[in-house]
């Protein structure tokens, strides 16, 4: 067997392997995704109106992300921390981590993390959980809109369908309701969770490229770090100005803390994911939660879809 074709079948196993690869973390976006959803609208209660609070105290936990993948590492490859932290630190700079790329690179990623999080757990507070994944899927659009802009995707006609058909699907998504009705404002909020959410995933995909596990980890860590040192003023200023409500001896941790350990499965993932293949590839993957959710909408809530709502589905798909 000559040396081309060795390299051909080595090229088609590992294009075989990034395929299987590639299905699994979408399967396992999926169910998480759809986890994370439920057990965030079980949290909203009476005494617990708190959605960033809930978006600033999940995010928290995902500093753990870099020490889950760095003690596998240095465990398997025999190697130090400071090996293993200075390698993924290059995700930043050949010089590794500076100030700078913690407070603009990492700062600028939170603040869109943040702002798609935090609107679609406010979202939450008045739609179901079903309802909110279905319009949301309408980040498969943006996706694809930043990606012709940002990351030079080509342009084809099916695809410029499926955004035409996304636009209807939201329209007939309000339509039941009503275009003025009481859920136009979180119909608002799920568009925009959605399509900062995108801008995040095509921003990730353009500048932080083809990473690694560890330098991936390390990134959604500092996140979690970004988060918790300099956002958490406008979490006290809400709880102080009564904006949203919550008491400390009546929180809701182990919903909280379970929404929690479900997220951080689900950013890495979904992180992992964009740089292993596609943004528009992993939205599949938020897409099958749609279906998910409706099914545990209707068995544990007895929340249907409308005809309109499994019509504007369709469409999204």
């Amino acid at each position: 067997m000559d040396r081309d074709t060795l390299q051909t079948n080595r090229t088609q196993r590992n294009q075989w392997k990034k395929i299987v690869l590639g299905v699994l973390i979408i399967i396992l976006i999926a169910i998480t995704w759809s986890g994370m959803t439920q057990l965030a609208k079980s949290t909203i209660t009476p005494t617990f109106q708190g959605p960033y609070y809930m978006m600033w105290f999940t995010t928290n936990w995902v500093c753990l992300a870099f020490p889950l993948v760095c003690l596998p590492t240095m465990y398997q490859r025999k190697q130090s921390f400071q090996i293993v932290y200075n390698q993924a630190a290059t995700v930043f700079s050949a010089k590794g981590l500076t100030f700078q790329s913690f407070l603009f690179k990492v700062g600028s990623f939170c603040l869109l993390w943040q702002t798609a999080n935090y609107a679609y757990m406010k979202a939450l507070e008045t739609k179901a959980a079903a309802d909110v994944t279905a319009i949301f899927s309408v980040n498969n659009v943006f996706v694809y809109i930043l990606s012709l802009v940002l990351i030079g995707e080509s342009v084809l006609i099916l695809k410029v369908l499926s955004v035409l058909f996304s636009i209807a699907g939201v329209v007939l998504f309000v339509t039941e309701d009503g275009f003025y009705g009481p859920s136009a404002p979180s119909v608002c909020l799920i568009l925009l969770s959605a399509f900062t959410a995108a801008l995040y995933k095509v921003l990730f995909k353009k500048i932080i490229g083809d990473a690694t596990v560890q330098q991936v980890g390390l990134f959604l860590s500092l996140l979690a770090v970004f988060n918790i040192v300099i956002t958490w003023p406008l979490m006290l200023t809400l709880r102080v100005s009564e904006a949203e409500t919550w008491l400390w001896n009546d929180m809701p941790w182990v919903m909280l803390c379970g929404v929690s350990l479900v997220g951080i499965a689900f950013n890495f993932l979904l992180n992992f994911g964009i740089v292993f293949t596609y943004p528009l590839f992993i939205s599949v993957g938020m897409l099958l939660g749609v279906p998910l959710n409706a099914v545990v909408d209707a068995i544990f809530r007895g929340v249907y879809f409308g005809s309109f709502r499994i019509c504007g589905s369709l469409l999204y798909s």
